[in-house]
């Protein structure tokens, strides 16, 4: 299935990023109406990616609080195993990340998710890259995503019209129910 955590894993037993995980990470973006608070049940995360020909680890954007949680974007070169003859593939891959503080939070919370990432086009957004997914997120499953969301041949492909000026723009728009503490 192609729907994967950001670590290419089905789940992730801790809550944080390792110190050795957030030195890979850049963190950048910003986010566009909703997310204001505990009140707010959506909101959408955009992501620039600059210097893509030169990106070796993850990004992580600026986290928004929807429902009263932290949500991140993440977009990571991966490799992919693909069906094909072209054996190892190197593609794109985009997360959306849930990871409240654990000392306030504990281990027992859990939301339930819908998320539309879009890969944005810059000659003709009608053209832009879209998928969903519905995620239940918990200490055990904080961010699920497309491992492999685009090959990064088509990614880099002029006359596709996703890379300006060597960046890309990705953004997230996330719908969350309300979460549950126990």
């Amino acid at each position: 299935r192609e729907l994967r955590n950001a670590y290419g894993m089905a789940s992730q037993t801790q809550g944080e990023l390792t110190a050795s995980q957030r030195q890979q990470w850049q963190v950048t973006g910003s986010h566009l109406g909703g997310g204001d608070g505990e009140s707010s049940s959506e909101g959408t995360l955009k992501l620039t990616v600059p210097n893509l020909s030169q990106l070796e680890g993850a990004i992580l954007s600026r986290p928004l609080k929807i429902q009263n949680l932290p949500w991140h974007l993440v977009v990571a070169p991966r490799e992919s195993i693909s069906s094909s003859q072209d054996g190892r593939v190197k593609t794109l891959g985009v997360f959306v990340h849930c990871v409240p503080d654990q000392s306030v939070v504990g281990q027992g919370w859990s939301v339930t998710a819908r998320a539309r990432i879009s890969l944005l086009n810059h000659t003709d957004l009608g053209r832009s890259s879209r998928k969903e997914f519905t995620h239940t997120y918990s200490a055990q499953q904080n961010d699920w995503g497309y491992s492999s969301f685009i090959k990064w041949k088509n990614l880099m492909d002029p006359s596709k019209g996703f890379v300006k000026d060597d960046s890309i723009v990705v953004e997230a728009h996330i719908n969350a129910e309300t979460p549950s503490f126990t």
